[in-house]
């Protein structure tokens, strides 16, 4: 009995420590011995043999399970639901969900349909998530408020609220946090922030208080319009409410103050974020560099970029796509071209978004040689040119009045399948 609770708590530090293998190899080690891990360990190792994608082996270790005497129950089954929806095997899910109680003995209970609703709600499969919600009293099981809210954010997230509406109605639900914050990601999405304002405050007239992931909503419709001070004060209203910000909260406010020019408060919100404990991630930083691009403090660009180093945060497409518009902003295009130039010779393949701005910064200083030699360097790499590089050379040729090879080039673009825009017409 010793034995087996010293190798139980053994097999759980190594399920801690994400050493799969070893908990496994362990666990036959006390079967040679006549002993098995207690129900609550091989649950917590099931749960991770399932994380990484080995479900032969999940299933290999539930027989033991049921042979060791250690009882199986829906949650148990819902880990295996889950699974096969993440990889989009419903079929399989439905199959188990169904087998449960012919070959367990185990009727699947709320929390079990849950999950597959869950996971067909996720894939967009509503219509298959809505008609299995309204059988569940076929199974004996009625529907909660989790079930339908389920369906309901599924609703919100494709653009039909109508839908998520007669869903209230038809269960009389009565709206909890989770179908508010729904509704609030789905018009604050629209830009439309007069109705997210009546439908946030609609949520203290019935007695909700909304959590970090309602205000930081908001806060980010109000990013996206520019509405900063509006954004501000909801920012304010979260922290009278008592709720503390999240690193989303904060990443979202330095975002839409480095997008229009406020680096300053947006230099304010990222010491405060670190003065409450939280680690900025490469979009925090990336914001952060965004905003000292676009008011040409090449220094602090690079200090951030330093900044992730130190902190450990590797920098991604995003980081350099900022790095080199900034530097090309500042007319220090060759400078630019050099990091392309690094990142493809450490492996990286930058975006075409990053080219633009260099071949662009070539064109307006007349280099239409440098240009093309990028442009066609582009499609070495299989990097598609977009409307908006062929904008850049032909621009280019129009602005030193070059319109015989601009002509040329347009119609070449068009016939190779390109679809141009007003501002590559104009």
């Amino acid at each position: 009995r010793v034995l087996e609770t010293v190798l139980s708590i053994l097999i759980d530090c190594c399920i801690k420590e994400k050493t799969v293998g070893i908990a496994l190899k362990l666990t036959y080690k006390m079967d040679q011995l006549g002993i098995f891990p207690s129900r609550g360990v091989c649950i917590s190792l099931l749960k991770e043999v399932i994380r990484i994608h080995k479900l032969e082996l999940a299933r290999e270790f539930v027989e033991r399970m049921v042979s060791r005497g250690r009882h199986l129950n829906a949650a148990v089954f819902s880990l295996f639901i889950s699974r096969y929806c993440s990889d989009g095997d419903f079929d399989k899910g439905w199959e188990l969900l169904m087998g449960m109680k012919q070959y367990y003995g185990i009727r699947p209970d709320i929390v079990a349909f849950t999950v597959f609703i869950h996971g067909l709600c996720k894939a967009g499969f509503l219509k298959e998530a809505t008609s299995v919600l309204f059988n569940l009293k076929l199974f004996g099981i009625s529907q909660d408020s989790v079930s339908v809210s389920s369906v309901i954010d599924g609703f919100c997230k494709v653009g039909k609220p109508e839908e998520a509406v007669k869903l209230i109605h038809y269960f009389r639900l009565r709206p909890n946090i989770f179908v508010y914050s729904s509704f609030l990601s789905k018009i604050c999405s629209e830009g439309d922030m007069v109705r997210a304002s009546t439908v946030f405050q609609e949520m203290f007239e019935l007695g909700l208080f909304p959590d970090c992931v309602c205000y930081t909503t908001v806060i980010s419709g109000y990013c996206k319009l520019g509405k900063l001070d509006k954004a501000f004060q909801c920012f304010g209203a979260l922290l009278k409410s008592g709720n503390v910000p999240s690193l989303t909260t904060y990443t979202l406010l330095i975002g839409g103050c480095s997008k229009f020019g406020n680096v300053g408060d947006a230099e304010s919100l990222f010491q405060g974020m670190i003065s409450e404990g939280l680690v900025p991630d490469v979009v925090t930083f990336n914001n952060l560099m965004n905003g000292y691009g676009k008011t040409h403090q090449l220094n602090k660009v690079f200090e951030v970029i330093d900044r992730m180093r130190s902190a450990g945060v590797s920098p991604d497409v995003a980081t350099y796509n900022i790095l080199i518009h900034s530097m090309v902003v500042r007319g220090y295009v060759d400078e630019a071209n050099g990091v392309i130039n690094e990142l493809i010779r450490r492996g990286f393949v930058p975006s075409a978004l990053a080219f633009t701005d260099v071949i662009g910064g070539f064109l307006k200083r007349g280099g239409f040689q440098e240009a093309f030699l990028l442009w066609f360097y582009m499609a070495d790499l299989r990097v598609e040119p977009d409307v908006v590089t062929c904008s850049a050379l032909l621009h280019g040729y129009c602005r030193v009045q070059r319109m015989g090879e601009a002509m040329v080039l347009f119609n070449k673009l068009l016939d190779a399948g390109l679809k141009p825009d007003v501002v590559l017409y104009n």
